[in-house]
């Protein structure tokens, strides 16, 4: 365990590492988790896009070449190979999202189950405002005999 002291109004307080670690993360905390997540992914498919688009296009190329089906094959394959990888970066990043943000979700899905009938009105209302109140419209209205 590391202690570090420092005054404060002329008090000596402690400070425990090993117990500031485990403190729950903020909303602050999980803002600044999100965006570095959301920065990594950018990096990686900067990286990646750039080099999966030239590999596929030249795959692509080779497929008028010849006039085989392997030439085909190989350039479908090569494609959804890279289509695969793209999707698997992509769940990655929104399990780190989820895993980031699971505590507060469960909190409001919890909100949303106590108080269920209450949206369910605020819900109707505000359909009925939004689609009773609709009026035809005729602004752009040309009739041709």
């Amino acid at each position: 365990m590391v202690w570090f002291g420092h005054v404060f109004r002329g008090e000596i307080q402690s400070f425990d590492i090993s117990t500031a670690a485990k403190e729950k993360p903020t909303m602050v905390g999980r803002l600044i988790g999100t965006i570095c997540a959301l920065f990594a992914y950018g990096v990686v498919m900067m990286i990646y896009t750039p080099q999966a688009a030239l590999v596929t296009s030249k795959v692509a190329g080779r497929q008028f070449e010849t006039s085989s089906d392997a030439a085909y094959l190989q350039a479908t394959y090569v494609s959804s190979f890279f289509s695969t990888v793209t999707v698997l970066l992509s769940v990655v990043l929104l399990v780190v999202l989820i895993l980031i943000w699971a505590k507060p979700i469960a909190k409001a899905a919890g909100w949303v189950k106590d108080n269920a009938g209450q949206l369910v009105i605020a819900i109707a209302a505000g359909g009925a405002l939004l689609f009773g109140t609709l009026a035809p419209s005729y602004a752009f209205f040309e009739k041709v005999d």
